[in-house]
């Protein structure tokens, strides 16, 4: 999953358009990551909400909560929700 996401790509700059990406790829990765998330996922429980899940990112080593985890995760979709329906009005305003 992590190959997919930008999580490891120095390369956020350039557009799925010019790394060769159809939007029904796009599609595709999606559904892989969500498939994985939900399978990572579906295996805690209530109980589990705080305890702590350590990893790393960029050679530093950290812990949260799953609880904090999973309250980032739903805002971080949040932001994406609300850029979709911009997107969307944008679309239907230039009737494209």
């Amino acid at each position: 999953m992590r190959r997919e996401t930008y999580i490891d790509d120095n390369t956020v700059e350039t557009d799925f358009a010019l790394k060769g990406l159809s939007a029904q790829d796009c599609i595709e990765i999606l559904g892989r990551i969500r498939k994985q998330a939900v399978e990572a996922l579906e295996k805690f429980t209530d109980d589990d909400l705080d305890r702590m899940i350590p990893y790393e990112t960029n050679g530093n080593r950290y812990e949260s909560s799953l609880r904090w985890i999973l309250h980032h995760v739903t805002e971080h979709e949040a932001g994406h929700r609300g850029q979709i329906a911009m997107i969307k009005r944008l679309l239907r305003e230039a009737k494209i």
